[in-house]
């Protein structure tokens, strides 16, 4: 709604609230001129003031899923990582106590040692995928309606305008997600491996005690 040249607004800030993935919150403003020219921009045209208040509703909806689907995910992040990383931390004493015994344990050592270090790697990937990106969300300020108000733009192109900005905004935070949700997905894959080849390697030393 009367949109100047592209400027990303200042962070968001909910008290009492911790977003990560949504660390620099922003409302982009785009040019009235690309906006009114689009080709969705001036399909949308066509449909009535009804049929676009329906379609706003549910971008905003949508947009509104987005973001708790990725406040979901960060959640779900922060606790693989802060999980992982223990474990992580208790198989480096493990190694330390293997490599230091009476007779020391040199393929055990070594396995919580390299598993240590998967399990630190797979901690920090998943703090990664929860790291600030920007990220949108719907609404506008009154004050983008005054460009419109003053050229006397009806309600309808308005409207239409903000719902084809919405379609961007909902394609930028699909993008934002799938590209995090890739980063968290590799470090389960990676805990998943150290935990399955040291398990392996677990076995093979525990048969060649049992089965000398």
């Amino acid at each position: 709604m009367g949109f100047e040249d592209p400027v990303s607004f200042e962070p968001f800030a909910v008290p009492g609230l911790f977003l990560p993935v949504v660390g620099r919150l922003g409302w982009t403003k785009i040019s009235r001129c690309e906006c009114m020219s689009s080709p969705l921009s001036n399909q949308l045209r066509l449909a009535d003031t009804s049929m676009l208040q329906e379609i706003l509703r549910e971008a905003e909806a949508y947009l509104g899923a987005q973001l708790t689907s990725a406040i979901a995910a960060d959640q779900r992040a922060y606790t693989f990582s802060g999980t992982v990383g223990a474990v992580s931390i208790l198989l480096v004493g493990a190694s330390y106590t293997l490599a230091t015994l009476a007779v020391p344990n040199s393929l055990l050592s070594l396995t919580s040692l390299l598993a240590a270090g998967a399990l630190f790697v797979a901690a920090w990937m998943a703090v990664m995928s929860a790291s600030s990106i920007d990220f949108e969300f719907s609404g506008n300020q009154p004050g983008h309606w005054g460009d419109d108000i003053e050229r006397g733009i009806e309600m309808r192109d308005a409207l239409a305008e903000q719902c084809d900005h919405y379609e961007s905004m909902i394609t930028a935070n699909t993008a934002a997600m799938a590209k995090n949700a890739s980063l968290f997905n590799s470090a389960v894959n990676i805990a998943l491996a150290a935990i399955g080849i040291g398990g392996l390697l677990f076995s093979y030393w525990l048969a060649r005690h049992l089965f000398p």
